[in-house]
């Protein structure tokens, strides 16, 4: 039930991103510079947790078929994750979600919507096991 939630979530959320496009992507990036709209701080933890969104709606792009939205959400998704390694020491997991989302980001230049959405996935599952 949760990840079918989940799933709807991401769906609508994906959506959204198409309609106001670049927008969305300058918005992440303020995000990813360390702070969030009211000048917090991000924590590891908060990295990886963005990562793991932009994780989830590139595996749903790359599940609808979609390898170009695939490819903008890992991009996304990888620099959350390289933010969280400057804040750790040495995270195998987070070297590995790094490596799985280069692969998408691959996989979604050459047009391959359902390898980039299988590395996405093998992404999430890197940054489940950070946490």
């Amino acid at each position: 039930m949760r990840s079918k939630m989940l799933i709807a979530l991401l769906a609508s959320l994906f959506s959204l991103s198409t309609a106001v496009g670049g927008e969305v992507i300058q918005q992440a990036q303020a995000g990813i510079a360390g702070k969030d709209e009211k000048g917090r701080v991000y924590t590891k933890e908060r990295h990886i947790k963005e990562a793991w969104k932009h994780a989830e709606a590139a595996a749903l792009a790359g599940e609808k078929g979609n390898a170009k939205g695939a490819g903008e959400h890992a991009k996304l998704a990888k620099t959350y994750v390289e933010a969280a390694l400057t804040q750790s020491t040495s995270d195998e997991h987070l070297s590995a979600a790094l490596k799985s989302l280069d692969s998408a980001i691959e996989h979604s230049e050459a047009g391959e919507a359902e390898p980039a959405r299988q590395a996405a996935q093998e992404a999430i599952e890197h940054l489940r096991a950070a946490k």
